[in-house]
């Protein structure tokens, strides 16, 4: 191509502007913060406050783990939540209120057999107590827990409360230490793909050590 050629050539293209140059990089960076900031439709968030609590079922191998959702969590949708090297998630749902939530813990009690008094707690004998994670879901059920589904995903907001319900598998393979560890969340993101959220303060079962767990009787025999 000749220098005449080039020169016309050159005359068609737009002039390059700085100023061109710097808003386009600043639109990049803005786009990159609303991705991190704005859920949940970009970068969904799991925000638990600093309550939990852990049940344990008396002489069966299963634990339920609740965790206060903060006032300030955005909507977002649950997928489910990961297993731990020696408990396996069986079920997850969602309540969005305090009644619920006490109705699930009033199912639990009931279900676990433990007759309460003044001087302690005994388990009643000839009590049945189910075996796997279906079983005993569907025992929470016959006993008022208001669990119109343990299907997920299901849509979580502020002050709501999550449950997750572990069976566990290997107690010789517990934390002894009792360390705090992480139970990681999964959550709905950009076009429906599965975001990975650690709950830092959700309690699991690994959270209060194998000493415990032997001691509550939950332990596969």
């Amino acid at each position: 191509m000749n220098e005449i050629a080039q020169n016309e050539l050159n005359e068609l293209l737009p002039a390059r502007s700085r100023w061109g140059t710097a808003a386009v990089a600043v639109i990049c960076i803005l786009a990159l913060v609303a991705a991190w900031f704005v859920p949940p439709w970009l970068n969904p968030r799991l925000g638990p406050s600093q309550s939990g609590a852990l049940y344990f079922m008396v002489d069966a191998p299963f634990a339920l783990a609740e965790s206060e959702i903060s006032s300030d969590q955005r909507p977002a949708t649950v997928l489910g939540a990961d297993d731990l090297d020696d408990a396996r998630v069986v079920g997850v749902w969602v309540t969005h209120n305090d009644q619920d939530a006490a109705g699930i813990q009033r199912a639990w009690e009931t279900v676990d057999g433990s007759v309460c008094n003044d001087t302690g707690c005994t388990v009643s004998p000839n009590m049945w107590r189910p075996s796997d994670g279906p079983s005993l879901i569907d025992a929470l059920t016959r006993n008022g827990a208001p669990l119109s589904s343990t299907e997920v995903p299901q849509k979580i907001g502020p002050g709501d409360q999550l449950w997750v319900l572990w069976q566990i598998t290997d107690c010789t393979s517990m934390n002894t230490s009792g360390d705090l560890s992480s139970t990681t969340v999964r959550l709905r993101g950009l076009f429906g793909l599965p975001v990975h959220r650690a709950g830092l303060h959700f309690i699991n079962p690994d959270n209060i050590g194998a000493e415990s767990i032997l001691e509550s009787g939950s332990c596969p025999s």
